[in-house]
């Protein structure tokens, strides 16, 4: 089932931050073999549901204050969470799936970690850890590739590393907020510290 936090920190279901939108969640988190779909409707027009994001096991929606930006934590699977961004139109269905921010997150950090050309994932999490603004958020990163193929490094990244993300301008940077949420960050590369 998908959970919808609203800026106020309240969870609620059916509903958007200014109302503009219905919610309809089809989440099932006992059956893993179909489908999950958020739908939206115009509460205008509160008949009229469109699909905006499908997902496997579970997802979580963030709305923005100005209900533009929205963004979903997809736990797909154990240890692995992509954080997707939706974008406001204005015609149906309203929101749209523009695309996945994780690669752009981890560019990011392997470039000020170590630009390594291969770096595989066992088990990966971009995650929607809390909105600076209507455009800023701030994504948390953690990983580890236990099992490394022949020509590949074991790693692991635990207690999350942070970033910036311009939602309107699809970037991520570092600050010095995000940096003081790093603290307990701790990157390993072959059993050594990084």
């Amino acid at each position: 089932m998908a959970e919808v936090e609203l800026p106020d920190g309240n969870v609620v279901g059916g509903r958007s931050p200014k109302r503009t939108y219905l919610i309809d969640d089809t989440g099932d988190s006992v059956s893993h073999d179909r489908i999950n779909r958020i739908s939206i409707a115009r509460s205008d027009h509160p008949n009229r549901f469109y699909s905006i994001y499908t997902y496997p096991r579970f997802a979580d929606l963030y709305f923005s204050p100005d209900e533009r930006y929205p963004v979903i934590n997809d736990r797909s699977g154990s240890g692995w969470i992509e954080c997707a961004l939706l974008t406001q139109i204005d015609k149906p269905p309203y929101l749209v799936n523009s695309h996945k921010i994780d690669e752009e997150c981890w560019k990011l950090f392997w470039s000020l970690h170590k630009n390594a050309k291969k770096i595989l994932y066992d088990h990966r999490s971009t995650y929607f850890c809390e909105r600076l603004d209507a455009s800023h958020i701030v994504v948390g990163l953690q990983g580890n590739h236990s099992f490394p193929d022949p020509g590949s490094q074991k790693w692991s990244l635990d207690g999350g590393w942070h970033c910036i993300y311009d939602v309107a301008h699809d970037k991520a940077y570092t600050s010095k907020y995000a940096d003081s949420k790093n603290s307990q960050c701790e990157f390993k590369i072959d059993g050594g510290q990084k």
